[in-house]
């Protein structure tokens, strides 16, 4: 009977055990479902959360995309309004210039019609930027070159036997510059188009003293030719221009800082600032020519 119930005892405590066994073994298993879940919503926030990253990260892309746009669409419409307002403006200075010192009446005449053209161009322009600017459309500083001055006059100067090449496809801005140095005795010879001005200087690059290099021109602009020419000059043996290459001067309405620092980077040696200042160019002249 003692066996009987000592065997009866050991089984309550061998079931007693297992229960407590199973217990514990259950409790892990929730412990570990409990935590499988826990790292499958924290995966899952994780990619929400990568997501939302992903999108932020692209919109601010895109809203640094339309903001460089705009300040590109910015400085090229100010550029652009520069070159504009600059050109008729060089215009009636120039034939102002050229009528003061004209005894010829016909000229005098033939300049004052062009300072009208040029007056009413301007005219046109300023109307149209406050048209746009009604519309809502519309939402500088120059490197200066190191130059003496002087207030001697065109005639003061003796260039004879110096050649300018002069690259402008405005007719009347090449007629400017001739009627400035026509006392000074140089010779000027045109090219209507940066194209043109590399064609004459590379057939006979020692033929020319200087080449005053208009930028917005169509064909070949003014800063491909100045590349063209200078990729020609590394070639050039026994000439002048081997040694330091012909100087270039740029002619430009675009009087930006970044404008001329862009001129010089081409390989340009200068620059002169639409409206052209006689004085200036005269200064230009002597420096390279004498």
């Amino acid at each position: 009977m003692v066996n009987d119930l000592s065997v009866e005892l050991t089984d309550i405590l061998l079931q007693t055990e297992l229960t407590w066994l199973i217990r514990v073994c259950i409790l892990l298993l929730c412990i570990l479902a409990l935590a499988l879940i826990m790292l499958i919503r924290k995966q899952h926030e994780g990619k929400r959360l990568e997501q939302l990253v992903k999108k932020r990260t692209k919109e601010l892309e895109i809203a640094t995309e339309a903001a460089l746009a705009a300040s590109n669409a910015k400085s090229e419409f100010l550029a652009n309004m520069s070159h504009e307002i600059h050109t008729p403006i060089n215009a009636i200075n120039g034939m102002t210039a050229i009528a003061r010192s004209s005894g010829d009446i016909n000229r005098i005449y033939d300049c004052l019609d062009k300072i009208k053209s040029a007056s009413n161009q301007l005219l046109d322009l300023l109307n149209a930027i406050l048209d746009m600017s009604k519309n809502g459309q519309v939402n500088p500083a120059a490197t200066e070159q190191t130059l003496v001055l002087s207030d001697k006059e065109p005639s003061d100067y003796d260039f004879k036997d110096k050649i300018i090449l002069l690259a402008d496809d405005v007719l009347i801005n090449r007629e400017i510059v001739i009627a400035l140095l026509e006392d000074t005795n140089v010779t000027i010879e045109c090219a209507e188009n940066g194209q043109v001005a590399v064609e004459k200087y590379c057939s006979n690059p020692d033929h020319y003293n200087l080449i005053f290099m208009d930028l917005q021109m169509p064909i070949m602009d003014g800063y491909a030719a100045t590349r063209a020419i200078r990729e020609f000059e590394k070639g050039l043996v026994n000439t002048l221009q081997e040694r330091s290459g012909i100087p270039i001067i740029a002619m430009t309405a675009n009087a930006f800082s970044e404008d001329v620092e862009h001129c010089l980077r081409e390989g340009m040696n200068g620059h002169i600032a639409k409206p052209i200042r006689v004085e200036e160019m005269l200064a230009i002249a002597e420096k390279y020519l004498s």
